[in-house]
Order: structure tokens, then sequence, then C-alpha cells
């Protein structure tokens, strides 16, 4: 909202000035700031989680790979459970082409197919899945 009153108070305040000055000394000016980056979308090349299925217990790793990092942009990988609740979540900058993340194995607590979306901001970028099985 503060954004949006600021905007209005300029555009009156050029609009009571341009009456005043000669059309051919007028000065244009863009105003544009880290949040015209925050829009541009990243470009993902791939989001896998190795190993697909695994136990109890058992360690798996999110690779990430990104066209264009940015590590201006905070990116966050999102788990939710079999019976699609939120179960744990991880953050990170868009800091190079090639990440990394451990999957959260503790929050892997019963049978099923848990879902991690990849996302910036509220967009979704990327989803991928993994199976916990029975057993130990």
């Amino acid at each position: 909202m503060r954004k949006f009153s600021i905007l209005i108070l300029l555009s009156l305040a050029a609009c009571m000035r341009e009456a005043d000055v000669p059309a051919s000394t007028r000065t244009t000016i863009v105003i544009s700031g880290p949040e015209e980056e925050m829009k541009k979308p990243i470009d993902v090349r791939s989001f896998a989680i190795r190993p697909e299925s695994l136990r109890p217990g058992q360690s798996a790793l999110v690779t990430i790979e990104l066209a264009t990092p940015r590590p201006s942009q905070q990116l966050s990988v999102n788990w939710y459970g079999p019976d699609g609740w939120l179960v744990a979540y991880d953050i990170c900058q868009a800091v190079e082409p090639r990440m990394s993340l451990p999957a959260p194995v503790h929050a892997f607590d019963e049978p099923g197919r848990y879902r991690a979306v990849l996302r910036s901001g509220w967009k979704t970028l990327a989803e991928g899945a993994v199976v916990v099985r029975t057993g130990t």
C-alpha cells in the first residue's frame, strides 16, 4: 500500500508540474529496484530426489539445477506427507547453478509418498516425490 501511495503522489506532482515545463525539456525517470529482479522467474533445469524410494532412517538428497542462479532470491523446498500436510521445509539462496540439500528424513516417520515442492515466493518451480517403504 505504501508503494502505491508514493506512486500516486509522484504522479500528481508530475501532472501539476507538466503544465509549467515545455514538452521538449521534460525528463522521464524510470525507477527500478530489487523487486523487479525478484519478479523474473528462475529457470529450473532439473529437480531430483535420490533415491526415489527409501526405508525409514535412510538418507536422501535433493539436487536442484538452475539455468540462472540469483543470490538475491530465496528458494524453499516444502515437504508434504502422505496425508497432504506440510511436514518439513528448507530455505536456501539461489546462489549456485547446482545445489544439493539433504532431505529431512527425520520427518518421514510414516510409510507413504512424500511430495517435495520447490518454490520461489509463491511461485511453484518444480515438484518431486520420494516413497517411504515399511520396515527397517
